[in-house]
């Protein structure tokens, strides 16, 4: 418990000046000269009009807050809000939303990912370990289109439809920082198709689920001097060196041998292209865990009218991992606590989804979809950082931690005023912000029970 205090060496005051510097770099990031001059580059705004950049970006932007996904009515009603001497139709908004409408959000959706969190607060985070520069974690989301979206965004089809489209995420654990990557919806989850694997460097620790399982990408990032903690999918084979011979080693009945709850073994996988040592570690779950698994399991392969194999059978009782983390880096025992932070992002997935309808969109425009996919985008990944900068905040000053999923509900119900601060007010825009993070940093709170949830799971399980 020490150890947690001691991240606690800012004071009070030190914390809300680079708060307040937060919130004045993302009002300027709103800033009405700025964001014209950016429509203007991209071809967006080409003469003078009363419905400048600014004033599309900002009612766009946060009508997605306001209403979720909203219709093109209830946009230029939202528009008569922050400027009702202007008059627009329907379709004079529909028209604006063409390709150079799609560069604007998309250029302004740039800038919102390089939007920096305060350094100091972020360094305490950062503390929480040692050993490796970032923790990557990866995942993916995707969603139905209309049909006639299908040779902009294809989908599977099937019983699908045939047009879908998915969004890959990137987001750093320790620094708070996200990246993403829009794509159609039959592209797999892999780190090399979507350019993820370029930007993890030397000293980076990847996780990701099943979907990112990939024996070369291991490789490649071992290769880079970047580490990896991933779960073993149950139908890989794995390989030990037997006289210097690889030779096929039978996972199952070692595990179902397992005396303890877990064991460590180095083992090889291997592809057409890869040979892969790594680490491999087996870990015994509870028998409720392993029957909703297999009852699960069981029911897919009905579907597809397979029967579930006796060696999966009996791997659904065990978690599998595999790491090129060295053990005195991270003991055996500590595997499956670093490897659960990969939840967060699924519980900001969650977030996303519920508060700003993620995969609701509406229109058969390609353009259309692609401005309400950046626009959400772009209000996810300040809304993000402005919560990340609350809950940083809770911890170190007070040992407490914010949840996530209330904070982002409040700037909901702050967003009008927002708004209307950013088109009239901009002096005002940073105080209205500043008040919002004190307020979740004080009424956005977890329970008493799971206030030390957050941190110490890091702290306990890397060792810091």
């Amino acid at each position: 418990m020490e150890k947690t205090h001691a991240l606690k060496n800012l004071t009070a005051l030190e914390l809300q000046a680079e708060i307040a510097q937060f919130t004045q770099r993302v009002s300027k990031l709103f800033h009405e000269q700025r964001t014209n001059q950016l429509a203007r580059e991209t071809g967006f705004v080409e003469r003078e009009s009363k419905l400048t950049g600014h004033l599309f970006l900002t009612v766009f932007t946060f009508g997605m807050s306001l209403y979720g996904t909203p219709s093109l009515n209830e946009l230029i009603g939202l528009l008569n809000v922050v400027a009702p001497e202007l008059e627009i139709s329907r379709q004079g908004f529909h028209e604006r939303l063409n390709e150079e409408a799609v560069v604007f959000f998309e250029k302004m959706l740039a800038k919102s990912v390089a939007l920096e969190l305060p350094q100091r607060l972020s360094k305490e985070i950062e503390a929480l370990n040692a050993h490796f520069v970032r923790i990557l974690i990866f995942d993916s989301t995707s969603f139905q289109l209309p049909a006639e979206l299908a040779s902009y965004f294809r989908g599977s089809g099937g019983g699908a439809s045939e047009a879908a489209v998915k969004i890959l995420f990137g987001y750093d654990f320790k620094a708070g920082e996200l990246f993403y990557h829009v794509t159609d919806g039959t592209t797999h989850d892999q780190l090399t198709d979507s350019g993820f694997l370029q930007k993890i460097k030397a000293g980076d620790l990847e996780i990701s689920d099943l979907g990112f399982f990939n024996i070369t990408t291991f490789a490649q990032l071992q290769t880079r001097g970047a580490f990896y903690l991933s779960r073993l999918r149950s139908d890989v084979k794995v390989y030990q060196r037997v006289e210097g011979k690889l030779v096929e080693f039978d996972l199952a009945t070692f595990a179902q041998n397992l005396l303890g709850e877990h064991a460590e073994l180095d083992v090889y996988l291997q592809n057409k292209d890869t040979m892969l040592q790594t680490r491999l570690v087996v870990m015994r779950v509870p028998e409720h865990v392993k029957a909703e698994r297999l009852r699960k399991r069981n029911e897919q392969n009905r579907k597809k009218g397979h029967t579930t194999k006796q060696r999966v059978q009996i791997l659904m009782g065990f978690n599998l991992y595999i790491t090129n983390v060295p053990a005195t880096i991270l003991a055996v025992e500590q595997v499956r606590a670093l490897y659960g932070i990969r939840w967060q992002i699924e519980l900001v997935f969650k977030n996303w989804k519920s508060n700003f309808k993620l995969a609701k969109v509406t229109g058969k425009k390609p353009e259309r979809i692609k401005c309400i996919l950046y626009a959400k985008l772009l209000l996810i990944m300040i809304t993000t950082k402005v919560c990340l900068v609350a809950r940083n905040y809770a911890w170190l000053n007070a040992h407490r931690e914010v949840s996530m999923f209330q904070a982002t509900k409040h700037l909901k119900i702050v967003a009008l005023l927002w708004l209307i601060a950013i088109v009239l007010q901009p002096a005002n825009g940073a105080q209205i912000l500043g008040n919002a993070i004190t307020f979740m940093t004080k009424r956005c709170l977890k329970g008493a029970s799971k206030k030390r949830a957050y941190p110490l799971v890091l702290l306990e399980a890397l060792g810091a």
